[in-house]
């Protein structure tokens, strides 16, 4: 059996949340899960029960394994809510053992959850532009002063030399006349 990876140790990265339908699909998966007759459900499961595709992936198992704070992956084939699987466990009518639906509260903390990290992605990376824009307008800034500084200095020292030699033959001149 391949060993769990702790929780602590999976990092979601920021653009999982930013990605165009994910907070949808992340929501329409909580909600699913929550209140499924099962706890682990498959991609034909979840397609038949959505009734539909994801809007920012290509399965419902790729949008779960990408949001581990959420889902728990059994296999990389179904998908459970994570909370749920530690509700006490319980029978399906057909004698199958599964966990506890999850409350309409419950399941609406979870979706309050998602839209809150949602936000905070969102305000990551507007705070990231807020930040990096006037940083590199002025780095820009600063190395066009360098370069207007080099070229000036090169056309200065082009300059200077043809007249100081121009000096250096009319004092010649000069001096040659007396």
């Amino acid at each position: 059996m391949a060993e769990a990876t702790p929780i602590h140790t999976r990092k979601v990265p920021i653009g999982n949340y930013l990605k165009s339908g994910r907070l949808q699909d992340v929501i329409t998966l909580i909600t699913v899960l929550a209140v499924d007759e099962y706890l682990f459900r498959n991609e034909e499961a979840l397609t038949t029960a959505i009734r539909g595709v994801p809007l920012s992936d290509v399965s419902w198992v790729d949008v779960a394994l990408k949001h581990p704070e959420f889902f728990r992956p059994d296999k990389d084939v179904s998908v459970a809510l994570l909370s749920r699987s530690y509700l006490p466990k319980t029978l399906t009518e057909q004698k199958h053992e599964t966990r506890v639906r999850l409350t309409i509260e419950q399941t609406q903390d979870l979706i309050n959850v998602a839209v809150s990290l949602h936000d905070k992605a969102l305000t990551r990376r507007q705070l990231n532009f807020t930040i990096w824009i006037p940083i590199c307008v002025a780095l820009l800034g600063g190395a066009a002063a360098i370069i207007n500084s080099m070229v000036a200095s090169h056309l200065n020292a082009a300059t200077i030399k043809p007249v100081q030699d121009s000096l250096q033959v009319l004092k010649t001149i000069l001096l040659n006349k007396k």
